[in-house]
């Protein structure tokens, strides 16, 4: 079975017992969600596509935990005869 699921503007192809990443959700970890902007739905080899949405199609999931992404590194690059730089945190010491 496999679901294509619509969560904070962006569509997700979803299965049983996978996990996915999306926007934060303002939820505790360890409770339910329902999605139930379901576009797509497979199941038994039979497709069916909402127009735009699958009426009473709904997708149950399990918060397993918050996180954050990836940090970032910023820089920039310099004009001609500047020595570029980078900036991160935490410094490093030599």
């Amino acid at each position: 079975m496999l679901a294509v699921v619509r969560s904070g503007g962006k569509q997700y192809l979803v299965s049983p017992g996978q996990k996915i990443k999306i926007e934060k959700i303002s939820k505790k970890e360890g409770s339910e969600i329902s999605f139930n902007e379901v576009l797509l739905l497979e199941k038994n080899k039979k497709i069916e596509i909402g127009t735009p949405l699958i009426k009473g199609a709904k997708v149950l999931g399990k918060i397993i935990r918050h996180g954050k992404g990836k940090k970032s590194v910023k820089g920039r690059v310099p004009a001609c005869g500047e020595i570029s730089s980078v900036k991160n945190f935490p410094p490093k010491i030599r």
